[in-house]
């Protein structure tokens, strides 16, 4: 990834950039207008950066290269495309590091304002790439472990929330936080990472692969479990040399012959440790990693006592041990194969001077190596204090979060119980008024028909005082035509009363249905005018009918004159004026 360079990769780097200028299809004439940099995916705008414009590195000179990308973000910033200008940026970095341009410091402060700047939130992969970017030279350059994995481990928190096909450096970050924890012994933690890295491909750089796979295995080796070991070692051999990579291939080789080598298991060791050697010797890259393979060869000639191959390996070994970056491990491993050939070439003068040589070189080796582990300890402390902030930075932001997501849910719970409120006093007001409906509906349909029965009630006492006066004409005529005695006359006229139409009985069931039309009525009548006869109670009903004195004066079985008698009676006992409306009275009671 040309953002997040694996260390040792700087060479392969440069092989890829020759390759892509050789294979980029263009053409000498026709100017490039870089449309697809613009206005695009990460996962798009990324590889084509790489493949058609960081290409130009080693074709332009630094300042012509460097104006071309200053072009690229005025036009990125005059199509309000944040993103293309993001990737521009980060190309600037990259070149001016590559080509020694700026300084560290203030390339690092300049990163850092970079990451703060708050329309970057909209871009995880490019903050991804920027925190990644800075781990790196904290962790290689600043050797400040602490904001290196502060930078690196936020980096994969980023990255384990994309996709693969959003983010296609994901790959290349993991392997890149896998060999750090290798490096520093944290192997469980290395193989995780780098195990989910595994599962994942790089859209162009195949190096990632082979490197990743190639520190699972020396994992796996550092385990005891060789089977595993040595099937990531073929695998990155295999991919390797599918990429043309020969000598990354040969290191792979050699590591699957040291795995053969601690089992003891020589024969297949041999060819397998002189593949690499013969590889690393071919260039002044890997000359530390051909001197190891050569001394661990060299260890398996002494055991099988074959010393001729024991002196050719030593003074292949002295030939390039001034080559190697590390002066004192290669004689560390050195000495003491060099005190055992002695030994059993019968030299012991020789044998011992390079024994005390060996014992001296493994002090040095020993002191160097506490050191080393002295500040790997403070390394893991560092990390441990970075993994601890960062875990209790995730307990904030999750009890932020819970706490946020717990009123949410409050509010929309107390929204809801409050509509649920709201339409229970709604129902419960449309329940009310449909029952005042009804209420009403039925004390109408109850008046309604008490009235009507009333009425027909009143018919029937009406039509009773018909028969009264058919009846009275009935006993002239008898008189007159028959002549009967007076005890005969007297009994039709008893016949005649017990005729008459308001009986206690009726009088009940009359009042009743007066209750129903006029409520309260007759409780009002008696409270007003608690001195009332029943009779005179009967007319006062009566005249509320608007009846005709004829028709009261019928229905009570009296004379026309007592109705105005009860008229009179009424006026003088309430103080009403001779002419004053009886029914006027009546109806306001």
């Amino acid at each position: 990834m040309r953002k997040s360079p694996l260390p040792g990769s700087k060479l392969y780097q440069i092989f890829r950039t020759l390759f892509l200028i050789i294979c980029l299809p263009h053409s000498t004439n026709a100017k490039p207008t870089y449309d697809s940099l613009f206005h695009q995916s990460y996962a798009v705008r990324s590889v084509y950066f790489d493949q058609a414009i960081a290409s130009d590195w080693v074709k332009l000179t630094p300042a012509a290269y460097l104006q071309k990308l200053d072009v690229l973000q005025q036009r990125a910033k005059k199509e309000q495309d944040y993103g293309a200008e993001l990737e521009v940026i980060i190309g600037r970095f990259q070149f001016k590091d590559y080509a020694n341009l700026i300084a560290l410091d203030e390339k690092i402060a300049r990163l850092e304002k970079l990451l703060k700047t708050p329309d970057l939130e909209r871009y995880p992969e490019y903050r991804a790439v920027i925190m990644d970017y800075l781990a790196q030279n904290y962790y290689g350059k600043k050797r400040n472990y602490t904001l290196a994995f502060e930078h690196f481990i936020n980096a994969y928190n980023i990255a384990t929330q994309l996709a693969q096909k959003d983010f296609p450096d994901k790959k290349q970050l993991l392997v890149g936080l896998g060999n750090r924890y290798y490096t520093i012994g944290d192997y469980e933690k290395a193989k995780r990472i780098l195990l989910e890295a595994d599962s994942l491909n790089h859209p162009w750089d195949k190096f990632v692969t082979y490197n990743g796979e190639n520190t699972l295995g020396l994992i796996y080796r550092s385990f005891g479990h060789y089977d595993t070991a040595i099937n990531y070692f073929e695998q990155s051999k295999k991919h390797a040399l599918t990429d043309g990579n020969k000598t990354w291939a040969a290191i792979a080789s050699g590591n699957i012959g040291i795995s053969y080598y601690q089992q003891q298991d020589y024969d297949k060791a041999i060819p397998l440790l002189e593949e690499d050697i013969k590889s690393s010797f071919s260039t002044s890259k890997a000359m530390d990693n051909g001197i190891h393979s050569l001394l661990i060869l060299a260890d398996i000639h002494l055991h099988k006592n074959d010393l001729t191959s024991v002196a050719a390996d030593i003074r292949l070994a002295q030939q390039y041990l001034d080559s190697c970056r590390d002066r004192i491990k290669p004689r560390g491993m050195l000495y003491p194969v060099m005190a055992q050939y002695y030994f059993k070439k019968g030299d012991y003068k020789t044998a011992y001077s390079y024994q005390d040589s060996a014992a001296r070189y493994k002090d040095i080796l020993y002191e160097r190596d506490n050191i080393y582990k002295l500040a790997k300890v403070e390394h893991k402390k560092d990390l441990e204090k970075v993994d601890t902030e960062i875990k209790r930075l995730g307990a904030e932001k999750k009890l932020l979060s819970f706490t946020r997501n717990g009123l949410l849910i409050g509010i929309v719970l107390l929204f809801i119980i409050t509509g649920l409120i709201i339409n229970r006093q709604r129902l419960k007001h449309h329940i009310k008024q449909v029952a005042i409906l009804a209420k009403k509906v039925q004390a109408e349909h109850d008046l309604k028909a008490a009235t009507l029965e009333l009425e027909n009630f009143t018919r029937h006492l009406q039509e009773k005082n018909l028969l009264i006066e058919q009846s009275g004409q009935e006993i002239e005529r008898l008189r007159i035509a028959l002549n009967d005695t007076e005890q005969k006359t007297n009994e039709v006229l008893q016949q005649i009363y017990n005729t008459t139409i308001l009986t206690d009985e009726e009088w009940t069931k009359f009042k009743l249905l007066f209750e129903q039309v006029h409520k309260g009525y007759l409780q009002r009548l008696k409270s007003k005018m608690p001195e009332l006869t029943p009779a005179d109670t009967r007319f006062v009903v009566l005249s509320k009918l608007n009846l005709s004195n004829k028709e009261m004066a019928g229905i009570l079985g009296v004379q026309a004159d007592t109705i105005r008698s009860y008229k009179h009676r009424l006026r003088r006992r309430f103080d009403l004026p001779e002419d004053a409306s009886i029914k006027e009275f009546v109806d306001s009671i």
